[in-house]
């Protein structure tokens, strides 16, 4: 009895080296998709931590010019800087006296102290936060 030989016969299936490429073939995409991904949130991070330390900067600058020439911080100028967005998913959001920075699905509060400026602006996220050590590329020291 002669079997003929049909493509939807049950009996046949992959072998062993067909199934070894195609594992070879899927290892070699994601060894070259997935850097990417990690790529992106770290320039994402980097952007924003310079943005938010360029608007440290001019809070001081600001500030001190306040103390000097005996006028009100002009603050507004700088966060509306601070929060334009270039990019929808790399961002700075204010809400409540509280800037939120956006990365991919993530978000990190930051707190504006003190809300006034009637002292020395700081802008600080609280350290214990992983999100937090991982923006500004820290590690907590046991």
């Amino acid at each position: 009895m002669k079997r003929k030989s049909s493509l939807f016969s049950l009996n046949r299936g992959f072998s062993l080296l067909e199934l070894v490429i195609v594992i070879a073939i899927l290892g070699i995409i994601a060894f070259c998709a997935f850097p990417r991904f990690f790529i992106q949130e770290s320039l994402c991070l980097y952007h924003l931590r310079n943005r938010l330390q360029k608007a440290n900067q001019e809070f001081l600058m600001h500030y001190a010019r306040s103390i000097t020439e005996n006028q009100a911080p002009k603050i507004d100028l700088v966060l509306q800087e601070l929060t334009k967005r270039d990019d929808p998913r790399c961002y700075f959001e204010l809400k409540d006296h509280r800037l939120v920075a956006h990365f991919d699905t993530k978000a990190l509060e930051f707190v504006i102290t003190p809300k006034d400026f009637s002292s020395k602006p700081k802008i600080y996220c609280q350290l214990s936060n992983q999100l937090c050590r991982n923006f500004w590329g820290k590690q907590l020291k046991k």
